[in-house]
């Protein structure tokens, strides 16, 4: 998926989830969209990350063994035993 059709399919995504009146399928977006199934899951996911990754602290307190990090280029996983350092990195700023 190249940065500009992603950031369109996502836009479309967004755009059809604010103006429904009910829960969606992603085959329901699939065809809205006209894209493939794992296009329209990789849009999703990639707006979530892109989310989650505004408020790392929440990432952090996810029962996952990993936190992913959206790069430019591809996904991270960072092993959770690696990534540490929220919770201090807020006492530092308190003090």
């Amino acid at each position: 998926m190249k940065t500009g059709k992603s950031d369109s399919i996502k836009k479309e995504i967004i755009e059809i989830i604010e103006r429904a009146d009910k829960p969606l399928a992603v085959e329901t977006l699939r065809k809205q969209i006209d894209a493939n199934y794992v296009t329209i899951e990789r849009a999703i996911f990639s707006i979530i990350i892109e989310e989650l990754q505004k408020n790392p602290k929440i990432l952090a307190e996810l029962n996952l063994p990993f936190i992913p990090m959206k790069t430019s280029k591809s996904l991270i996983l960072i092993p959770k035993k690696l990534y540490g350092g929220i919770k201090d990195e807020e006492e530092r700023s308190k003090s």
